[in-house]
């Protein structure tokens, strides 16, 4: 069972299982799963398949070679990450962009606008960002705070409160996250609640139980046999 799982997780993950085939006295006593990205697949001078592994060369009579989708003329399999390396990596670059967008913007909640004084201050008396900075922390304390929730806010001097407002481009991106995980989950044939999303559907039930069954049977049952 532990060696069947190593095979299904490298099919899964690089398209290929490769399994060294250990005998003693000509008779087979054990299989070794091999890592696949150490392992080449070439040609001999004599056409045939060979494996390189460590700079060693076996045949098809030591290497068992499990490959997923092979694409016409090719020695390797393709793994479902390959094919569906534009899914993923959209995937990562809305990852990479909500890390930007959190690490160099700073968008607060609503801005208060203060009206530009002729002056702009004397020893006397404050300048412009003395008074905004003294409006907003007037403002926060009489309203911050759920004890303050709801109180009728008033501003003096010519100050007008402003709220800002995500852009949709930026609200659209949480769903393209969303979407990226159900979508490499399609890849793969995970159903969502199996990833803990359970957005479409509802989180029991005996329609979950039918996705179960299909899980085993349509996604992982096709590498097993393989």
């Amino acid at each position: 069972a532990q060696y069947l799982t190593q095979v299904v997780m490298s099919m899964l993950a690089d398209g290929n299982a490769f399994v060294a085939i250990v005998r003693t006295g000509g008779a087979v006593t054990d299989l070794v799963p091999l890592d696949p990205t150490k392992v080449k697949v070439k040609r001999d001078d004599a056409g045939r398949i060979v494996y390189e592994v460590d700079e060693k060369l076996y045949s098809y009579l030591d290497i068992l070679h499990i490959p997923g989708l092979v694409p016409p003329g090719a020695l390797r399999g393709l793994s479902p990450i390959a094919y569906a390396r534009d899914v993923i990596d959209t995937a990562g670059r809305a990852q990479d962009f909500g890390r930007s967008w959190f690490e160099n913007s700073a968008v607060p909640p609503a801005v208060i606008q203060m009206p530009v004084h002729s002056s702009q201050g004397s020893p006397q008396g404050p300048t412009d960002m003395d008074r905004a900075k003294s409006v907003a922390a007037t403002w926060n304390a009489t309203h911050g705070g759920t004890s303050n929730a709801g109180k009728v806010g008033v501003l003096v001097g010519g100050a007008e409160l402003k709220t800002v407002a995500i852009a949709n481009r930026d609200s659209q991106w949480i769903e393209s996250r969303q979407f990226s995980v159900q979508e490499i989950a399609r890849i793969f044939g995970v159903p969502p609640h199996l990833i803990a999303d359970s957005s479409n559907s509802t989180s029991w039930g005996s329609g979950l139980a039918e996705q179960n069954l299909a899980f085993g049977q349509f996604s992982l049952r096709p590498y097993v046999e393989r």
